[in-house]
């Protein structure tokens, strides 16, 4: 019994002595959450759903985005003389700027 107390003590130095050793950055949100007596599965929990909102936000705004380009294309290469211009454009060829298209 004797023994086994001593090698856990002898463990936890060791731990504390690592522990020092690694950096590890805890928002300050997260040890307010815990502090208040709230769990922090649920700050995670939260933190993901608020994740995935954005990124439906932002998917929604790029798809917007392509279809405002595309309608634009579609007007300005109506115009005469335009739409080899932006069938070119839209191609990546001369006048594509960085290959982004219109």
């Amino acid at each position: 019994m004797t023994s086994t107390i001593r090698s856990l003590t002898s463990h936890l130095v060791s731990l504390a002595r690592t522990s020092r050793q690694i950096a590890v950055a805890v928002p300050p949100e997260i040890i307010e959450y815990i502090e208040n007596g709230r769990n922090p599965d649920v700050y995670n929990r939260e933190f993901v759903e608020v994740a995935q909102r954005m990124n439906m936000m932002l998917k929604g705004k790029s798809e917007a985005f392509a279809m405002f380009r595309d309608v634009l294309a579609g007007e300005i290469g109506r115009i005469e003389g335009m739409g080899e211009a932006v069938e070119r454009i839209r191609s990546g060829g001369i006048g594509a700027g960085e290959g982004n298209g219109v």
